[in-house]
């Protein structure tokens, strides 16, 4: 089964290493650490601001994969975004429990420069967002996610893609256009 890691369309080899990585072969991981640890282990850095700890975080993401591998569902998103959600959740969390006191005084900070805002406000762009998102295809959410959620480089993202940066940069452009319109219709009564 394992072995190959190339010349196959995302789905299907998502789908295959989910099997390979259920059965237990190490091959499947391998796989995944060669192919998605470099960009992994950019975005885990841009949020620690350390590489050795960038490097930890996405170690464990890996771990953490390979000890349960049925938390990924091939049906519910690519392997790319996936892995990319839980690095970047992970950094975070690694980010907080290091310094969560100077984290919270910050935000509270920002918060307090800001202002606090309407609540309902708040939600009701949350939900228009989420509305306007759930339009595009499902490569254009990932494209979006990686590059704006994930925080990834427009070089990353097309790289986890598999797709060419001139693409990937149009289609944020595009994608950016299709979203102001869908929310300035949702925006005028």
């Amino acid at each position: 089964m394992g072995g190959h890691c190339h010349h196959e369309d995302r789905s299907t080899a998502d789908r295959r290493i989910a099997i390979e990585l259920l059965a237990g072969e190490k091959q499947a991981l391998r796989c995944l650490v060669q192919r998605y640890a470099p960009p992994l282990v950019a975005v885990a850095q841009r949020i620690t601001l350390d590489r050795s700890i960038a490097e930890d975080v996405v170690q464990d993401v890996f771990v953490g994969l390979w000890r349960r591998p049925d938390t990924y569902d091939p049906e519910r998103a690519s392997m790319a975004t996936w892995l990319h959600i839980r690095c970047r959740t992970a950094a975070i969390d690694t980010v907080r429990s290091r310094s969560s006191r100077e984290r919270r005084e910050q935000l509270a900070a920002t918060v307090h420069s800001r202002g606090y805002g309407d609540q309902y406000q708040i939600a009701d762009t949350v939900l228009v967002v989420g509305t306007a998102l759930a339009t595009l295809s499902l490569t254009d959410r990932e494209l979006i996610g990686l590059t704006f959620f994930a925080g990834l480089s427009y070089r990353a993202a097309a790289q986890s893609l598999g797709i060419p940066e001139g693409t990937a940069k149009s289609s944020i452009r595009r994608i950016l256009e299709h979203l102001r319109q869908q929310l300035s219709e949702t925006a005028s009564p």
